[in-house]
């Protein structure tokens, strides 16, 4: 049986990243992370990826640039390029660095796996393509262990640590079941665990007496720079900036 199409995923953002390896190993595809283009580098080209999935913005190397280096060296990796914006001349230049697929990071997963696969046949790889697992158990039984599962997590916020395996463990199940009862749903665990962490630290800044690294430990962030990222890249302000909003409209 042929091994499954390996994936480096280079993202910078933590939660997209871990939103984009969660998605792709539950859809049976082998994928590496790395956070930048460096720590790419020093896996490649001892690793030989079948398919980059790369952030045009890295910090440091660009995306960009990443493209530019493994379309010189070689011309069997696919490449599939994510971006924030939607500006025409930023995408010709990513399909002038050698990319075959360029996509909006607003494209959901199943899109991006759509072009990943798309990708891979056109590169001769769609016998090795990985067939998602069915679902293990009935749908009451999932139900249960989503519910299970939410209300892990919500009374986990605030442990930097929470992770999928911890997750799992708690609950007596495989990883690969926990990520087929989200992804049902629409979900992720990562993303789910994300968006309660964020929605109490709104509440949590509601009261004056906490200061704003207090809150960013309470919801599980090891430390304020990573909260305060998370938090303007959701709700398009800094926490300070939010509190001071609610506070001056009472």
């Amino acid at each position: 049986m042929p091994s499954p199409p390996l994936i480096a995923v280079v993202e910078d953002g933590p939660e997209l990243l871990a939103d984009l390896l969660e998605f792709l190993q539950l859809r049976g595809f082998a994928a590496s992370g790395f956070d930048s283009a460096e720590a790419f580098f020093k896996a490649w080209p001892d690793t030989r990826f079948d398919l980059l999935l790369l952030d045009v913005a890295l910090p440091g190397v660009s995306g960009l640039e990443v493209a530019r280096r493994v379309r010189a060296a070689e011309s069997q990796t696919g490449v599939v390029m994510l971006t924030a914006l939607d500006a025409s001349d930023e995408q010709v230049q990513g399909l002038d660095a050698g990319a075959d697929v360029y996509l909006s990071k607003r494209s959901s997963l199943e899109v991006i796996e759509a072009s990943c696969r798309s990708m891979l046949r056109r590169l001769g790889r769609a016998g090795s393509l990985p067939v998602a697992a069915p679902m293990e158990a009935g749908p009451d039984a999932d139900a249960r262990l989503f519910a299970a599962a939410c209300a892990h997590i919500d009374a986990q916020l605030g442990d930097p640590q929470l992770t999928v395996e911890a997750v799992a463990q708690a609950l007596h199940c495989s990883r690969t079941r926990l990520y087929q009862v989200f992804a049902e749903r629409k979900l992720s665990v990562a993303g789910y665990a994300r968006d309660q962490r964020l929605a109490r630290s709104r509440v949590l800044l509601g009261d004056a007496r906490l200061g704003i690294g207090e809150i960013a430990l309470h919801c599980g962030y090891g430390d304020l720079p990573a909260f305060s990222k998370a938090f303007k890249r959701r709700f398009g302000m800094a926490p300070g900036e939010w509190r001071a909003a609610r506070v001056g409209a009472r």
